[in-house]
């Protein structure tokens, strides 16, 4: 039977033990430490704020085991309704030690426990804390302002240049009419002579016209009609110029803009999460959660966002955040925790990798695939050196007349790495 924690008061500190962490240090708080967001999610486990508990969550009821009380997790500054049973109460001096294997914000946990302060040291980390956040947001407001801002003068500016491309606006028919009056007055006027030759030409007679013969197999149209048509002159169709040809081909962006651009697009979808789902002041709104599925799904997109940028936009904390949520709406339909855990776990491996890369030697490749496989590799290792060593024995008693002796294979060839890490569970 679990041991029951039902005397626990703010201030105190436990061992909590939540599903896929270690056993992280946390303290009890008070009604005044707590968000709003969390207070929105009150159970009918835990204390009401008079103080008062239900009868059958009281010593002795029948639901005494699921009395739940509100904790804060060292270093990361996170709250959660906690189960009693999964809390244990905690000496600050077996915090003193740590190991190579925790995360760092395991290892500050460590630290701030062992320190054994009190519970107003808490209050002023989160006032601060909250100072933090707030300037956050407000930067983040602002990076969206000037991103909507370069986005509107960019959108004016080829408003502009379409209007350009227009073709110009046609004279009305009156200033036509004046331009073909004015070449007919620019004409010179025809000579006297011109016009006796002209009524010479009148005088003279004409040939008669030949008599048509009609053909059994000619056209239905006469020859002489064919000849006096003229073709219809096609209308010239005049196309507009293409905006591929006009325009210049633009510069590719360097690796450095793209990578500023891809840090501003998490900052913006961080900020849209945060303020959706971890608002201190009000519980996540069922209307809203159909806008941060698109959110969350434009995040999905980026699973391999560089390590860099995920620290810098803290995004991990907003997943962290969210999958430590209580209760969200339409959660069964969009499933945002699982998402969140899923997107979460894959950049924890980034930064895991990113932090071994760091610390470990890489002028090997088979050290990388020990740490990778915790040994694995060394066994094959030793079991195709042996294949081999037997393979040129044999080799060497066949060709023994006459042949020169093989060399040895070298049997110095590196071990695999030390075990890796473990996973990075929570990070600051």
């Amino acid at each position: 039977m679990p041991t029951l924690h039902l005397n626990c008061e703010p201030g105190q500190f436990f061992w909590a033990r939540l599903k896929g962490y270690p056993p992280w240090p946390s303290v009890i708080c008070d009604e005044t430490m707590l968000p709003e967001s969390l207070l929105a999610t009150r159970p009918v486990s835990t204390a009401r704020p008079d103080g008062t508990i239900r009868p059958d969550y009281e010593e002795g009821g029948k639901n005494a085991k699921e009395r739940t009380f509100p904790i804060m997790f060292l270093s990361t500054n996170e709250f959660q309704w906690m189960v009693n049973t999964s809390l244990t109460p905690l000496d600050p001096e077996e915090c003193k030690t740590t190991t190579s294997k925790m995360s760092k914000a395991l290892q500050n946990a460590y630290e701030v426990a062992s320190e054994n302060h009190e519970l107003q040291y808490f209050k002023d980390i989160l006032m601060q804390w909250q100072e933090e956040n707030e300037a956050i947001a407000k930067a983040n407001a602002e990076a969206e302002a000037e991103a909507e801002a370069a986005a509107k003068s960019a959108a004016a500016q080829e408003a502009t240049k379409e209007k350009t491309k227009k073709k110009p606006a046609r004279k009305s028919k009156a200033a036509d009419e004046d331009e073909d009056d004015a070449a007919e007055a620019k004409a010179p006027k025809s000579s006297k002579k011109r016009k006796n030759e002209a009524g010479s030409e009148a005088d003279t007679p004409k040939p008669k016209k030949t008599p048509k013969v009609t053909k059994i197999n000619a056209p239905k149209t006469p020859v002489g009609e064919e000849s006096t048509k003229k073709p219809k002159s096609k209308k010239k169709v005049v196309s507009a110029p293409k905006a591929e040809e006009e325009e210049e081909p633009q510069s590719e962006m360097t690796e450095a803009e793209r990578l500023q651009v891809r840090q501003k697009t998490i900052l913006y979808l961080r900020h849209r999460l945060q303020k959706g789902f971890l608002t201190r002041d009000k519980a996540p709104e069922e209307s809203e959660m159909a806008e941060m599925n698109k959110h969350l799904s434009t995040l999905e997109g980026h699973q391999d966002l560089e390590v860099n940028i995920i620290k810098e936009t803290k995004i991990h904390k907003v997943l962290k955040g969210i999958v430590k949520l209580a209760s969200i709406p339409r959660d069964d339909e969009f499933s945002f925790k699982k998402r969140s855990s899923a997107l979460l776990e894959i950049w924890n491996q980034r930064i895991d990798a990113a932090v071994d890369g760091a610390s470990k030697p890489i002028d090997t490749v088979d050290g990388e695939k020990g740490a990778e496989t915790n040994g694995a590799v060394d066994h094959a290792e030793q079991k195709s050196n042996g294949e081999t060593n037997g393979a040129e024995k044999e080799s060497e008693e066949q060709t023994k007349d006459g042949a020169e002796e093989s060399a040895e294979p070298n049997d110095d060839d590196e071990k695999p790495a030390a075990e890796a890490d473990g996973d990075v569970v929570m990070e600051e």
